[in-house]
């Protein structure tokens, strides 16, 4: 498996280039630590209610989540006096949880103007889908027992129940992302490669964050790839027709993020989405 997961890291070292490698692998250590620490799911950004915390794992996915579901909008400068307060973080704590998102691509700093949230661009949006092209065949080569594949087929029957409901709900798409997510965070579980896991746990959050800008700021949403396909394929060992989903998702996705962008003109180079319905609380998936 080590093997494996050297080739892998060095397809993607010359496919997607130097600077987008060094960064994942920073943050996958950042990862492995941060993944130990459980926050509650009713936590967002517009009400955090926790004690004040010197745990940087825990400061971090606390601000991961706020800037995934863009409660933290893309492009938005930030203050460390204000998210401390805001969150009720410790600045220690505070700090090293903005070096790993740096470090993850969510966010970035400059002497001259500070922390500030990765805006959403074209280049962000074909850096996510080409490394996630790369990455995700490798979710293919998992090792699933039996107490794994009874898990994944469970979570694929959820997913297809919400799917039946997408165009009579609008409400859904967050449960769908959630479920979608628990699926293939469960599969990248099964590589028992966790540097290779928390490269592709930050592609897909990366991803998700884009969805969710476009469509709070417009009026499409995007359908999600039918991951019961995916499921059904892996257990029952049809690797290339996994191969082939994968693809087809990734291609849906990265046509649908650069349609919204060409879209939405002001509204990305701004970096302050304006939403066009009430803003709603999002939990973290791909």
């Amino acid at each position: 498996m080590r093997i494996l997961s050297f080739l892998y890291m060095r397809m993607t070292w010359e496919m997607t280039g130097i600077s987008t490698i060094i960064r994942l692998f920073k943050s996958a250590l950042q990862w492995h630590q941060v993944c130990m620490t459980e926050i509650p799911d009713h936590i967002t950004a517009e009400a955090a209610v926790l004690p004040m915390t010197g745990d940087s794992p825990q400061a971090t996915r606390i601000l991961r989540r706020a800037i995934v579901t863009c409660a933290l909008p893309p492009g938005a400068r930030l203050s460390e006096v204000v998210l401390a307060r805001e969150f009720h973080l410790g600045r220690g704590a505070l700090r090293a949880a903005l070096r790993a998102l740096q470090e993850s691509g969510l966010v970035s700093s400059s002497p001259r103007s500070g922390w500030r949230v990765t805006p959403v661009s074209a280049p962000e949006i074909r850096e996510v889908c080409a490394a996630r092209r790369h990455l995700e065949p490798i979710l293919t080569t998992a090792t699933l027992d039996e107490l794994a594949a009874e898990k994944l087929a469970a979570l694929a029957g959820r997913h297809a129940a919400l799917m039946q409901r997408f165009d009579d709900d609008p409400t859904g798409s967050a449960a769908i992302r959630a479920a979608e997510r628990e699926i293939i965070d469960s599969v990248a579980e099964a590589l028992s490669m966790p540097m290779v896991q928390g490269w592709l746990s930050d592609l897909w959050d990366r991803s998700v964050r884009l969805v969710n800008f476009f469509e709070e700021t417009g009026p499409l949403r995007y359908t999600p790839a039918p991951r019961a396909r995916l499921v059904q394929a892996l257990t029952e060992g049809r690797r290339n027709e996994a191969l082939e989903h994968l693809e087809a998702a990734n291609r849906a996705l990265e046509a649908w993020l650069l349609e919204r962008f060409l879209e939405s003109g002001a509204r990305v180079q701004s970096g302050r989405p304006a939403p066009s319905r009430s803003r709603r609380s999002r939990q973290v998936n791909s």
